[in-house]
């Protein structure tokens, strides 16, 4: 379901006015975005939107919940990648790092070293195996 007005828009002004430790708010909050990632593709940037106006308010258990489930799908995201030496588009690793100021970069890192680096590894590893054109490879 989409709608018109963000969510955030409504809230935010409301927080002054409620408990800090509302922790039942930010778990409902956090909820409803994560079932909102339940089929989101990472190159929709229009997700990191959403999420974005939440990080300054929201606890840091929460915050650290919703990020989890948004690394879960930029692993996702990162696995269905095939690497292809000489005709590579990085745009799948570029939606993975737009999400560096957000989730962070230990989480990010851990998603690329887990789940992009091995096959892009291995895929160099088979090129230079072949006798390639060392010029191509210095420009991959």
């Amino acid at each position: 379901r989409k709608e018109r007005v963000p969510v955030h828009l409504w809230v935010h002004p409301w927080l002054p006015f409620l408990q800090d430790d509302d922790h039942q708010l930010w778990t409902t909050i956090r909820t409803k975005i994560a079932a909102c990632l339940r089929h989101w593709k990472p190159s929709d940037s229009t997700v990191r939107k959403m999420v974005e106006p939440w990080k300054p308010v929201m606890d840091p258990h929460n915050w650290g919940k919703l990020m989890e489930v948004v690394t879960e799908r930029l692993k996702i995201h990162l696995e269905s990648v095939t690497v292809t030496p000489g005709s590579q588009s990085l745009a799948e690793l570029g939606h993975v790092l737009s999400w560096l100021e957000l989730a962070g970069p230990s989480a990010i890192a851990d998603v690329t070293v887990v789940d992009f680096f091995p096959t892009w590894l291995s895929s160099l590893r088979r090129w230079l195996k072949a006798s390639p054109d060392y010029n191509e490879v210095v420009q991959w």
